[in-house]
């Protein structure tokens, strides 16, 4: 996935880029759900094998 020229001078001055609808719906809810799985304390770090 290219990035403009803009928006490369964007993540140079912010530090970050934000990209819309970069993951599909079921993707966010994967990454929404193992993310509080580990907030939570419920699973380990060394049981990360991917979100997705």
């Amino acid at each position: 996935m290219p990035i403009t020229d803009e928006e490369f001078e964007r993540y140079q001055r912010n530090g970050y880029l934000v990209v819309e609808d970069v993951l599909a719906p079921d993707e966010v809810e994967s990454v929404t759900q193992r993310l509080r799985q580990y907030v939570r304390g419920e699973r380990a770090e060394d049981e990360f094998s991917g979100c997705v």
